[in-house]
Order: structure tokens, then C-alpha cells, then sequence
């Protein structure tokens, strides 16, 4: 299940991805608790202008720490980052397609 602004206590305090996905098994574990006490399998963040670099690297270090299997940073233009515990990664280990629609113009 996508979840969206999913609230999520981390080391950081809570922290709201943009985006989620959630397992029928996390679902049944944690339900629909607010914040969150653990983080979902994959948490997804998309970078704004007003996101600087080391606020993403410890986001997605906390949402590590708090147990999401993956976290995806989306750029503005559509690319895409993974990171597992053991960092940086070329490809999701989910098996996933993931179809962006093309940027707006302006």
C-alpha cells in the first residue's frame, strides 16, 4: 500500500516521508498508529529547493535507523537514489517499476 506524509518516529524525532510503501505485514503489525514507531520497507523523499544535501543524508539515515529497508530520493527532475543499510545502491532490491510523469514545463 502507498501511503503519503506517512508521520515516522525516527532518531531525529518524527520525520514525514513524502511517500511510503507500506507490506499487507507492516500494515498488520502497526496499523494506521500515528507517528509511526518503526519505518515502512521503503521511504521515499522528493528533494525541493529548500531541501540542502545533509538534510537528506540524515533523513535518510534515520529512516534506516527506524528500520525502512530502502529509502528513494527523487530529484527534481526525476532521478533517483537508493539507499540500504549499507548505502548507496544502483537499483532498488524491490522489484518495482517505477514511471515518472514528464516535468512540467515552467
Amino acid at each position: 500500500m502507498v501511503v503519503t506524509e506517512c508521520p515516522i518516529l525516527t532518531d531525529l524525532g518524527v520525520r514525514v516521508p513524502d511517500v511510503v510503501w507500506v507490506s499487507p505485514a507492516f500494515f498488520a503489525a502497526h496499523g494506521e498508529t500515528s507517528p509511526l514507531p518503526a519505518a515502512p520497507e521503503i521511504c521515499v523523499e522528493i528533494v525541493s529547493p529548500s531541501n540542502a544535501e545533509e538534510e537528506m543524508r540524515q533523513k535518510t539515515a534515520a529512516y534506516r535507523a527506524a528500520g525502512a529497508r530502502e529509502v528513494w530520493v527523487v530529484s527534481e527532475e526525476g532521478g533517483v537514489r537508493y539507499f540500504d543499510a549499507q548505502g548507496a545502491r544502483a537499483e532498488s532490491a524491490f522489484a518495482v517499476r517505477r514511471d515518472l510523469p514528464p516535468r512540467a514545463p515552467g
